[in-house]
């Protein structure tokens, strides 16, 4: 088997040389040669980061097959995080006794209405990835009978729901009252079709 030949070009001599070869204009072929790898190293990443971003656990929401298609430049999902807790008299908000829940329908007490989706319960904190959201029965988070409930700064009724994932894949709906002042207002989210 013949051995490769040996470059036994001057160190000085190969570097001028390699100035020159990078100082001369480019030929229509190198240019095309160029673009053509500078496509090939961007598509090597391309694969692999469309694998990273399916197998992220709650990022799993974008394949929610509930969930529109983002458009208008919406987010395809938004991270929410639970406030389950109940404003009492004029100033008082503490967590509920009852545990929040996902359900599949847009109404309220689903617990008894048969619609509340099987070992969603979560309190305060939770934390859910939501995909779109949709307007449903009106609810509060206020103790209505109680005395000086309507100076309580943190009662609040509303009737727009976020469709949420379950960490199973599930999807249900939770209405934002039970949801923490930021991540209120539909968080950008196109509405549910």
């Amino acid at each position: 088997m013949a051995a490769a030949p040996l470059d036994l070009t001057p160190p000085d001599a190969a570097t001028e040389q390699a100035k020159q070869t990078t100082s001369s204009p480019p030929t229509p072929h190198k240019l095309r040669l160029h673009a053509r790898l500078t496509r090939h190293r961007h598509l090597r990443w391309a694969v692999p980061t469309a694998v990273l971003v399916v197998a992220g656990g709650g990022l799993t929401a974008v394949l929610s097959p509930h969930s529109p298609a983002p458009h208008d430049g919406a987010p395809a999902f938004a991270l929410v995080v639970v406030q389950n807790k109940v404003a009492i008299g004029p100033s008082t908000l503490t967590e509920d006794s009852t545990p929040a829940y996902l359900s599949t329908k847009t109404v309220s007490r689903c617990r008894i209405r048969h619609c509340m989706l099987a070992d969603t319960t979560m309190t305060s904190g939770a934390k859910l990835v939501a995909t779109c959201w949709t307007r449903g029965e009106t609810l509060t988070n206020a103790d209505i009978t109680s005395a000086g409930i309507n100076h309580n700064p943190e009662a609040v009724s509303s009737d727009r729901w976020y469709l949420a994932k379950w960490k199973d894949g599930r999807t249900g709906y939770i209405c934002e009252v039970y949801i923490a002042p930021p991540y209120r207002g539909g968080m950008g989210l196109n509405r549910c079709r």
